[in-house]
């Protein structure tokens, strides 16, 4: 199962009757589009993860033009990475996702989130899902 269906599994949960109840039926193109863009962003980050590990942390590449110089450019998963983080935050908002999305719909979170703890500890304590929803 790729990153995009995984978070499918995560998040529908989180929007349903059990969580922020504001996931309908008519929805399902907008959160595939956000699982997507989740799973785009994964892809490029893991790939970004794995150059900075072969190459001593370096985020560039180089390669000889036409002229024969030298010209050092940044690798493109940055980017995707980028493009794919800002849809994920446009399409976040749109499901009230985001703190402030959520104040100004009048929302609040699940109140499942530690004054302490790791990240971890925060993901652990997070409602899993049951099944998949097609």
């Amino acid at each position: 199962m790729g990153a995009a269906s995984e978070e499918w599994d995560r998040i529908v949960p989180l929007l349903g009757p059990d969580g922020l109840n504001v996931l309908t039926k008519a929805d399902g193109g907008a959160l595939a589009g956000y699982c997507q863009s989740y799973g785009i962003w994964a892809a490029a980050q893991k790939a970004i993860n794995d150059h900075q590990a072969k190459n001593q942390g370096c985020l560039t590449y180089d390669y000889e033009n036409k002229n024969g110089a030298v010209n050092r450019i940044a690798i493109p998963e940055i980017q995707m990475a980028r493009d794919a983080l800002a849809a994920m935050k446009a399409f976040a908002i749109e499901f009230g996702l985001t703190p402030s999305a959520r104040g100004r719909a009048g929302l609040r979170g699940t109140g499942n989130a530690k004054k302490e703890g790791t990240l971890q500890d925060f993901i652990d304590s997070s409602p899993k899902p049951k099944g998949r929803r097609a």
